[in-house]
This record gives structure tokens, sequence and C-alpha cells, in this order.
């Protein structure tokens, strides 16, 4: 029978410890000025405390745990090892969610309070996590704020009040901070925090700066469908087909704001900055990750016409800049993604248009694999081949047919060859029993056990195109009974 192939999905390595909170994610401590010059004995003191912070975690005692995690901020504070400081403030408000109702406003009136007693480029670390504790605020109480209006002379302070816009506001303003000073976060190497960032090789390669880091937290909240929702008449669309032109044009295009706080705007300006950071970087693999990242935010959001034929000409011009380099597979599965998905448009009853794009894009995916077997882009590329390369059959047959006469059969194949069928006579009663009690493997398991009156085989149309075929075939005459059909691609 068929063999449901599971999907695998391949992502790039986290670059950070990831805490969650009410199932929004902000960023974890990252050491700042000083962690350099610590000691391996004080290194190793904090890395005991925080081992003792895991095991009272494991254990559910929290409490307990903050005990510890308030010890050590205040002993990072005078050593001024501002990476224990923020990851001790963070992991207080991740305790603090197992007991405390209002841990997120607590938190972030910690947060705002310690503020000064950090240095730059802390404080933008600071900034980036409060829009993300404000953000995981406003998805805990969202059906409330939602029913909110705007009133003028509302407390900025008193969340309680906040209204949707209000929260937009704040938010946009964090991140916005979290960015300043641009020349010391691109000129810090996520690299010399090793110590509190996950293990994987793609640190280096796709987020080499703090300022990376910080940016993409940024773009997270810029993509957010939901604050894009609601604005004036007046807005700023996507609506340049220069916008998914290749990075080069891409970066030199003036980008006009129509609206406050538009989002897409916004997007795209870091976009231009992140690209233009990276374009001179002797290994493209950021600069190929930012672009790619960029051309799906523009295709997705795309007003003007025929953005599928100009994203495949963007890429196929990405393709000769990076043919080479391991970051072309990443351009590989992208084109190989695009054709695709425009295989999903072929239609035989109308033309064979598009019937061949889904071989275009095994080429891509294998290309990717032969040419650069480890590289994220051919991890994703396996992912692909596999969806693609998946059988399918469907057979559609008449509930009732008459005895003696052939009886016609819809079949519906993918990737299949040659099926065999059997028919096997069965009691009506016990079938229905069958079927409500037992799940298709279990009565393919016993039905295969039985003893049948027809078995033989059909070879289907050999041409192997990925795309989805319609057939017709004849069952055989049969007497008077109940049967079932079986039908197996082995």
């Amino acid at each position: 029978m068929i063999n449901n192939l599971n999907n695998l999905v391949a992502m790039k390595p986290y670059i950070l410890n990831i805490l969650f909170i009410t199932g929004i994610y902000f960023i974890p401590g990252i050491p700042m000025q000083g962690l350099l010059a610590q000691g391996a004995a004080r290194a190793n003191d904090y890395e005991k405390q925080w081992q003792a912070v895991y095991e009272l975690e494991k254990k559910g005692q929290p409490r307990s745990a903050i005990g510890i995690i308030d010890s050590i901020f205040e002993q990072a504070k005078k050593d001024r090892v501002e990476v224990q400081m923020i990851k001790a403030l963070e992991y207080h408000i991740r305790m603090s969610a197992a007991f405390e109702e209002d841990y997120l406003r607590k938190g972030i009136d910690r947060i705002r309070g310690e503020m000064p007693s950090f240095t730059s480029p802390s404080t933008q670390v600071l900034h980036s996590l409060l829009a993300d504790l404000y953000m995981a605020y406003y998805q805990s109480n969202r059906h409330l704020i939602l029913g909110r209006t705007s009133v003028a002379g509302n407390e900025p302070g008193d969340m309680g009040t906040w209204d949707q816009q209000r929260f937009e506001e704040r938010i946009f303003d964090e991140y916005r901070q979290s960015l300043s000073n641009p020349g010391i976060l691109k000129g810090t190497p996520a690299s010399e925090y090793q110590a509190i960032l996950e293990e994987g090789d793609s640190l280096d390669t796709f987020r080499p700066t703090l300022y990376d880091i910080l940016a993409h937290q940024a773009l997270d909240f810029y993509r957010n469908d939901e604050f894009m929702a609601g604005k004036p008449a007046i807005r700023f669309e996507v609506d340049d087909p220069r916008m998914i032109d290749i990075a080069e044009a891409f970066v030199r295009l003036n980008l006009k704001e129509k609206e406050a706080f538009s989002m897409k705007f916004h997007a795209l300006k870091l976009y231009q900055d992140l690209i233009a950071f990276h374009m001179d970087d002797p290994d493209p693999a950021a600069l190929v990750d930012r672009d790619l990242h960029r051309l799906r935010f523009v295709y997705d959001h795309a007003v003007f016409h025929e953005r599928d034929k100009l994203l495949l000409h963007t890429l196929e011009q990405m393709e000769s800049l990076y043919m080479g380099t391991e970051p072309v597979t990443e351009v590989y599965y992208q084109i190989a993604l695009l054709y695709n998905d425009s295989g999903n448009n072929y239609d035989p009853k109308v033309s064979d248009e598009h019937r061949r794009d889904r071989i275009i894009a095994v080429q891509y995916c294998e290309n990717a694999i032969t040419e650069f077997p480890s590289s994220y882009g051919a991890a994703r590329c396996r992912v692909l081949l596999k969806q693609i390369k998946e059988k399918k059959l469907d057979a559609e047959t008449g509930y009732a047919g008459l005895p003696g006469k052939h009886i016609l059969s819809s079949l519906a194949f993918r990737n299949v060859k040659d099926i065999y069928l059997r028919i096997v006579p069965l009691d009506p009663e016990a079938y229905r029993r069958q079927k409500m009690s037992w799940d298709n493997e279990e009565m393919l398991s016993h039905y295969r056990g039985l003893r049948h009156v027809k078995q033989w085989a059909v070879g289907l149309p050999a041409d192997i195109d990925y795309q989805e075929h319609r057939t017709e075939i004849a069952i055989p005459p049969l007497t008077e009974g109940f049967y079932v059909l079986m039908i197996s691609d082995d």
C-alpha cells in the first residue's frame, strides 16, 4: 500500500535561547560590556547558580528559583556583567508567570526601573525585550483591548486603559529604540556572546552582528498583519514592481512614508538597510538570507501585476550571481518552491501549460542536494522533494452495479506507475461494524488475509510529471453479492 511520508521541517538553528511567555517569545539575555573581562572563576560561579535555577524550574519550584535569580542579578550588577543582569531580569519574569497574576506588567515596570543601570548596546537589547513584553501583554488581553476606544487623556503608563493603537505605537517605539545607534550594533559581532547563544553554525553565517539579531526581532513586528489592518485611506502599499527587483536596485529605491506607523514601509526600509549592510560581505550567506526574506515579504504583500513572473526573474538573476557558492542552494529552493506552486495551475482540460513545472522544481532541488549536500538549502529541498514525489492513489466506484456487467471506477493518481487490484467478498453487516470500530490500517490488515475472487494489475501512463492525473479502470463482472475493492501501488 502507499506509505504516508512524514513531512520533516528543516529550520535554521535558533540564534537565541527563546523564552516563552503566554505563547509569545522574547529574546533572552545577550552578554554586553564586561563579559570577556570576567574571570573563569566568576563565570563558573554564575553557571553554578544558573544550574540551580534550572533544577528548581524542572521541579516546579519557581518561588525558590526567583530567590537565586535575584541573587544573581545583584551580584552581576555589582560586577557590571550586564549579560547576567539581563538574563536574571528575564528569568524573574518567566518564573513569576507561574504564580503572579500581573507578571507582565510588573516585569515591564521593573525593566524600565533598571534601565539606567545599563549601557549601550545593552539598552537596545532591553528595548527589544520591552517590545516583546508589550506584545505578550497585548496578545494575552487582546479580546479586551480590541473592545476599547481611544480616549484622549488616558494615563500613558496605565496599560489597563490602552487601545490597540496605543499598544502599536508603544511597541513600534520600543523597536525603534532597539535599533538606535546602529553603528555600535553593526560593529558588535554576535559571536562574542556565544556563551548565552545557542550552538549552531548559523550564528556567524546568518546573524553575524547584534544589529542583525535586533533588526529581525523588529521585522517580526513589522510583518504583523494584524497591525497592518485598520489604516487610513491614504496608506503605504507594496505597489512598485521595483520592490521585487535585484538587491542592488532595491537598496537604491526611494521609499516614501504615506502614513504614521506604516508597518510595510518600515519593514522595507529595514530590509534596505540590512541588505546594504551586507552587500559587500566576503561570504554572501547573510546577504542572500536577508534578500530572500525581503522578496518573500514583497511577494506576499504585492498589489502590482505579474508578481510571480517578476519574482522568478529576480531569483534567476540571483542564481547567476551566487552560482558556485553555498547560499545559491537557498535560491534554488525558492525557485523550486515557485515552480511547485505554479504546478497547481495545471488543468489538463484546458491545456498542458504548467504540466512540467514540478519537473523543473525537482531539478532545482536535486541540483542543491548534489552541489552542496550539507547546506541549509539542500535540507529544505529534501523536504520539498518528499512532498513533490509523494504518491497519491484514490478511487471512486459506484456503490452498486449490475451482476455480470463491468463497473467503471474513476482513479486519481500521482507518481504511481502500476496498480494492483483485489476484490474480496464480505458480509455487508460485518463491514459496517468494522468500519465504525476499526481504523483503515486494521481493516486493510484484516482484508489482506481474506479469500479474494478477483486479482489483477493495471499499468498507468508512465510519464512522471509529478501531477495528479485521472483515468478510468474497468472492474470485471461479478456475481450478486457485497464486495470490497482493494487497490495498491505494490
